[in-house]
């Protein structure tokens, strides 16, 4: 498989965190760890990935994945969401996404990549929606910077 065709990005950024500084999304992003791999559909093949996620919301994630990829089509990513209670099987959910950037995550020594979701396949967004609201504690109120 040739790197032009996957759109590997030739260098590798590493994003600094400022301390302090005010979170840009719209929508609040879990800080949850589960199974994912994405699939780009090379010609008759398909490139699977697997990883993990960073971050997630319904809109978008942050995933961590041992190669340092970036297409500009769409992908297909698979999330496996844990069972609530031990012993029922994991949820998988099919969502089409866009890639918006690829940087070496030096923390996780991992690349991350930022994704969008375009389209959930079948009840994927109300399923995601819902256990997220019964897994995650709500955000918490932001203080001022110094305050205790």
């Amino acid at each position: 498989m040739s790197q032009e065709k996957l759109g590997v990005m030739g260098s590798v950024y590493q994003r600094k965190r400022s301390v302090g500084t005010a979170e840009h999304r719209k929508h609040y992003r879990h800080p949850i760890h589960w199974r994912i791999a994405l699939v780009h559909k090379n010609g008759d093949k398909n490139d699977i990935y697997h990883g993990r996620t960073h971050d997630l919301s319904v809109w978008g994630a942050s995933i961590l994945v041992d190669h340092n990829i970036f297409v500009m089509t769409e992908v297909v990513m698979l999330l496996a969401i844990p069972p609530l209670h031990p012993g029922l099987k994991e949820t998988i959910v099919e969502i089409q996404c866009r890639m918006a950037y690829t940087i070496l995550d030096s923390e996780q020594s991992r690349f991350r990549i930022g994704i969008r979701f375009m389209h959930f396949k079948g009840e994927g967004k109300r399923i995601l929606s819902d256990i997220l609201s019964k897994r995650v504690i709500p955000k918490p109120e932001p203080r001022p910077y110094g305050a205790e």
